[in-house]
């Protein structure tokens, strides 16, 4: 007789949790309205996508940083990982935000842009929302923070 192991148990469970989750906010969307946004950010790094890439990034950024070409990657990232402080704030933001690297903007608009940069999805319309240049000439996180807090809040009218 077969005995499913522990990691079986909790991978049917996370995929169960995943599938009500979907379900639920399909629901909601649906009659409600509820977690649909017509207004979506989405972040777009000037980076590809791939474990390869990734590893190329991390030691370009920690080799020479002056030289590496995703400011984005740059100052939301530390070397462990995305950093808390942007995480929480974008967690927080009020609109739902969504990141691309290049390859997979590509592969799901048409537009051309110059990346880094953010753009305001609203029905499958994108619209520059921060260019390149704004986040290239940014230091610290705190001042693309601040950017984005200020630019959302005009668009809410907050």
């Amino acid at each position: 007789m077969y005995v499913p192991t522990y990691l079986e148990h909790l991978v049917y469970w996370l995929v169960q949790l995943m599938l009500y989750h979907i379900e639920v906010n399909f629901y909601l969307g649906l009659f409600w309205g509820v977690g649909m946004s017509e207004n979506t950010l989405v972040f777009v790094y000037n980076a590809d996508s791939g474990l390869i890439n990734e590893m190329k990034d991390y030691v370009h950024k920690i080799v020479s940083p002056s030289t590496y070409g995703c400011n984005l990657c740059a100052i939301t990232y530390g070397n462990t990982g995305i950093k808390d402080e942007w995480s929480s704030f974008v967690d927080d933001l009020g609109i739902p935000v969504k990141f691309l690297h290049k390859d997979e903007f590509y592969e799901t608009f048409s537009e051309k842009g110059s990346f880094p940069c953010v753009f305001l999805e609203n029905s499958n319309k994108l619209d520059l929302f921060i260019s390149s240049d704004e986040i290239n000439n940014f230091r610290t996180l705190e001042e693309l923070m601040s950017l984005v807090t200020l630019k959302v809040n005009e668009l809410l009218g907050s």
